[in-house]
């Protein structure tokens, strides 16, 4: 623990290899910290292959924030069936649209203390199929957190 700054950073492998079938489906990942404890995301990488043997539709990565009463959208990456979804260092790839579009935001998002979780407030990364075939491949999502201790 930092304990200048009250911190310890984590790097948490939240990654997926449960078959999404197409239909669509969808597959979530919640970040959620231990009660206690509050997690700032300074760096992500997300990779989602491409459903292998479609032909049509599209797969989608949204980002958002649930809580008891609410759900708010943080980002979108949709990508057609034969392209793969990559959140990375420099930014968001998906060949139909990213939001944000722009660079700078997306880079915020993935680097600047944006998702910030504690127990009662989750981060969800929902992941869906709306091609024509099953998406097999390792959904892969890596994230380094600064852990810090709720205050009492």
């Amino acid at each position: 623990m930092d304990r200048e700054n009250n911190y310890k950073l984590e790097l948490k492998d939240l990654s997926e290899d449960t078959t999404v079938t197409h239909a669509p489906t969808t597959n979530t990942i919640t970040l959620q910290a231990p009660v206690g404890e509050i997690w700032e995301v300074v760096d992500m990488a997300y990779n989602a292959p491409a459903p292998a043997g479609s032909s049509a539709g599209t797969h989608q990565l949204y980002g958002r924030y649930t809580d008891a009463v609410s759900t708010s959208f943080i980002f979108k990456i949709i990508s057609n069936f034969g392209a793969t979804i990559l959140m990375f260092r420099n930014g968001f790839q998906g060949d139909v649209s990213e939001s944000p579009s722009a660079s700078a935001d997306q880079y915020k998002i993935m680097r600047d203390g944006i998702i910030i979780v504690s127990n009662a407030v989750t981060f969800d990364f929902e992941y869906t199929n709306s091609t024509d075939a099953d998406q097999v491949g390792n959904r892969k999502l890596t994230l380094l957190v600064k852990v810090r201790r709720e205050a009492i």
